[in-house]
């Protein structure tokens, strides 16, 4: 809109190009279906979601795969490990993700210390709310993983101790 102003009344500048991201820097995500898992997004939990090609739902990165899916609308590109996603999807999508230490809503987190990733739903000052599957350390039946994950607070410091550290994809 604001090269489109430029143009029209012939001038260097016109408004803020970026406004939609400054704005939206204060805006947490907002899910597609809602702010829980939809385990009737086939797409999402099945038929494109490797994990589930291999029989393993329940896993935290069958859960996450998913709802990536879910949230963004395309393969995050990750198969590996959990500890390994963060790497995966920055590799597979460089131009929308970027490494941090800290957090964004809508970022995927690899635990360092553990073999666990998770989806950032939202900040807000030093409290952190994520998504993770996986609770009972198990594989599962597709019944029993959507029953299998949770929506929890932590701060980053009780994040980064449970974990062994943390590594975030933040959207760029």
């Amino acid at each position: 809109f604001s090269d489109m102003k430029k143009q029209q009344l012939n001038v260097s500048g016109y408004g803020d190009p970026s406004y939609v991201n400054h704005v939206m820097r204060y805006v947490g995500i907002t899910f597609r279906g809602g702010t829980n898992p939809n385990f009737n997004n086939m797409e999402a939990w099945i038929t494109k979601n490797p994990y589930a090609k291999s029989g393993l739902y329940g896993q935290c990165t069958w859960f996450a795969w998913g709802r990536f899916y879910e949230l963004y609308g395309y393969d995050p590109g990750f198969t590996g490990n959990g500890w390994d996603c963060v790497d995966e999807l920055l590799k597979a999508h460089p131009d929308k993700f970027e490494r941090s230490s800290s957090p964004k809503a809508g970022a995927v987190f690899s635990a360092i210390g553990h073999n666990h990733v998770g989806i950032v739903i939202a900040v807000k000052d030093n409290t952190i709310t994520v998504q993770e599957g996986n609770l009972d350390g198990v594989t599962n039946t597709f019944q029993d993983a959507k029953k299998d994950w949770q929506t929890k607070s932590y701060t980053l410091d009780q994040l980064r101790s449970i974990y062994g550290g943390v590594v975030f994809a933040n959207p760029k």
